[in-house]
């Protein structure tokens, strides 16, 4: 399930990460970013620099060809846009295709309705539902497909970079 949703404060501790686990990446956004590597799944940590708190946290799933984001959370405090921004200068240039997993919180719907409104001229997006992929190459076209999509758990969201 994809959460995206902002919450409180996540310390390293109270959710039992052993930074021995992870490779450090190296500082984006000015924060610390780790990842840990584990079968198909890949953790993605930004931390504080004091490695005490969690402000972002991505999970990919690789599923057949594609890396599906199978969960996402920033902390409500981080800057606004953060997840947005992890996502085009980290994420999509890293794996160049991303899909969405086929369940979305409130909060994740709303923040794929406004990625793809705020990034329809920068990346390609489509929605893939029943093995048929429909491009979303307008605003009307995502206000249409939108309508249909989140109510079903057989849909994904593909994001192509350009």
């Amino acid at each position: 399930m994809i959460h995206l949703d902002a919450k409180p404060k996540r310390s390293v501790a109270d959710e039992g990460i052993n930074l021995q686990d992870y490779s450090y990446l190296g500082e984006l956004f000015g924060y610390d970013l780790f990842v840990q590597l584990d079968n198909d799944i890949t953790r993605y940590y930004l931390l504080d620099k004091s490695h005490t708190n969690i402000i972002l946290y991505t999970a990919l799933r690789k599923i057949g060809k594609h890396q599906t984001v199978n969960s996402s959370w920033k902390d409500k405090n981080a800057e606004r846009g953060l997840m947005a921004r992890f996502f085009k200068e980290f994420l999509i240039p890293k794996y160049h295709v991303l899909e969405s997993g086929n369940l979305h919180t409130k909060y994740a719907k709303q923040f794929w309705i406004n990625f793809i409104e705020n990034n329809l001229q920068t990346y390609r997006f489509s929605f893939v539902w029943n093995g048929r992929e429909t491009m979303i190459d307008s605003l009307v076209t995502l206000r249409v497909e939108t309508r249909h999509i989140w109510g079903s758990s057989d849909i994904i969201l593909r994001i192509y970079e350009k």
